[in-house]
């Protein structure tokens, strides 16, 4: 489902083409389109003979491929300029900043590269960088929002994480207990050696970012959940656990349970076979043990289904299990769920092992351009409006493209004025901090004035006191001498 709106059925026989009109057809407010950019994973030198550089393409819809045979070519820019002569039709070359090959289109068309000017079939050493074998790049899907807002993707009624796979996509939902954050991607269930597998330096990417520490060891699901927050303050992404399992079950089979069969998750009993005789009454049961286990459960058509945010894996245990068939004894780990701090669209690229999705379960987005590392997938997925791809080939496409960059521009806007919001009460408050210290220093210097003032006074008084007891001694003193000198005389 994209923003809630159900797709027609995809057979398995539909090209991208098809997936595209499909789209097209059942959701308001959301185009999809076609992309496909590749890149060579070496540079290369640009020398080839003739025909040693050979594309293929299928245009959608088309039942023959093209073969383009490039001319030879002594240097890289003679080779784009052969490659855009030759095939430029159906694909666009160039050369990027780090001087690799790029090669494009905006269908989606799949692009074969096979440069035997390599010394070897496994060897990427030939004029172009690219496999000396031939090798298939599919074509990349990609959605763009008509009315600005967020673009969401998920399964529907019967539909499965493998589904959206298929198309390239994993879950961009709205993030739970954010309303205000319209992106929030769900990876894949990891498995047990994904979880104890270490992340390299090159495996992925978030937001430009790359998500690698020396000193954070990424052998556990913690450890995973606390390299991707090392980096927030650069990514703007918070990374959680999501655990995410439905299970096929009915009220027979909860009927068939004995008196004391128990099911417990993660240690916890959450209900025993006296006290659940329905499908309803399990979910009940479950549910009621939620602050303890963290798992909510919801009924589905064909059973139920269990959610937990912040719960890193599901140990099933417990004597109902041999009756719930749904179940088996053992420990399930959760998905990777990436939330968008700044309400953006998330960022993901992938290395070039393509082992590397199963140690975090996540799928390349919102890159742009998909290059060699990253073209295991058969398709991909921008997600909202974005830049990538804009188009400027004629007044139609170079006038949407200007309403890209624009909200693009009022996006920046919006998080300026933001960030000038918060400036100015930061500004306010250090003013107001500034009165305090000031009033405090007043004060401070009136307390002081005043203890001066009280020691002086007490200083005046103490020496006339002094003085004046000086001088009524000297006053006692004379008055015996005169009375001698009276009697002399």
């Amino acid at each position: 489902m994209i923003n809630d709106q159900a797709l027609d059925a995809i057979a398995s026989t539909d090209d991208l083409e098809d997936v595209i009109a499909n789209i097209n057809t059942s959701v308001d407010n959301v185009t999809a389109s076609g992309f496909n950019v590749v890149v060579a994973r070496n540079v290369g030198d640009g020398v080839t003979a003739n025909g040693e550089f050979e594309l293929t393409v299928t245009a959608l819809g088309a039942a023959t491929p093209t073969v383009y045979a490039i001319s030879a070519s002594n240097s890289m820019e003679e080779l784009v300029a052969n490659i855009n002569a030759e095939a430029g039709a159906m694909v666009q070359a160039s050369v990027n900043d780090e001087g690799r090959l790029v090669l494009s289109n905006n269908t989606g068309a799949t692009i074969t590269v096979d440069d035997s000017s390599a010394p070897s079939a496994t060897s990427y050493d030939g004029g172009s960088g690219f496999l000396g074998a031939q090798t298939d790049f599919m074509g990349f899907l990609k959605l763009e929002s008509d009315d600005g807002n967020p673009v969401r993707i998920d399964t529907g009624n019967g539909g499965s994480l493998a589904d959206l796979e298929s198309l390239g996509f994993r879950r961009t939902t709205s993030d739970v207990g954010s309303a205000n954050d319209a992106y929030s991607v769900t990876g894949s269930a990891l498995a047990a050696a994904g979880v104890t597998t270490a992340w390299g330096a090159t495996d992925i990417k978030i937001n430009g970012t790359a998500i690698y520490s020396s000193e954070i060891a990424t052998t556990s699901f913690q450890g995973k959940l606390d390299a991707i927050n090392n980096f927030s303050a650069d990514t703007g992404v918070i990374a959680t656990a999501y655990i995410d399992q439905s299970f096929a079950m009915t009220d027979a089979q909860v009927a068939a349970l004995s008196t004391g069969a128990t099911l417990a998750f993660n240690g916890t009993t959450v209900f025993s076979g006296a006290a659940a005789t329905t499908v309803g009454s399990v979910i009940t049961a479950i549910n009621l043990k939620t602050t303890e286990t963290g798992i909510t459960a919801e009924r589905t058509p064909g059973g139920f289904r269990l959610t937990g945010a912040n719960v890193q894996s599901l140990t099933v245990g417990g004597t109902a299990v041999a009756t719930l068939t749904a179940f088996t004894v053992g420990t399930t780990f959760a998905s990777i769920r990436l939330d968008s701090a700044t309400n953006s669209p998330i960022s993901i690229e992938l290395g070039d092992d393509a082992t590397t999705i199963g140690e975090h379960g996540l799928l390349e987005a919102n890159v742009g351009a998909a290059d060699f590392q990253v073209n295991a997938a058969s398709m991909g997925v921008a997600s909202g409006s974005s830049l990538t791809g804009l188009n400027v080939s004629s007044d139609k496409a170079a006038s949407a493209a200007l309403a890209t960059i624009d909200s693009a521009m009022e996006t920046v806007s919006a998080i300026r004025s933001k960030l000038g919001a918060m400036q100015n009460r930061l500004n306010s408050t250090m003013d107001n901090l500034a009165n305090v210290v000031t009033n405090t220093e007043a004060s401070r210097s009136r307390i002081q004035d005043t203890d001066y003032a009280k020691a002086s006074s007490e200083l005046a008084r103490t020496q006339i006191i002094q003085q004046a007891a000086t001088a009524m001694l000297a006053q006692a003193n004379q008055d015996p001498q005169t009375v001698m000198q009276l009697l002399q005389n």
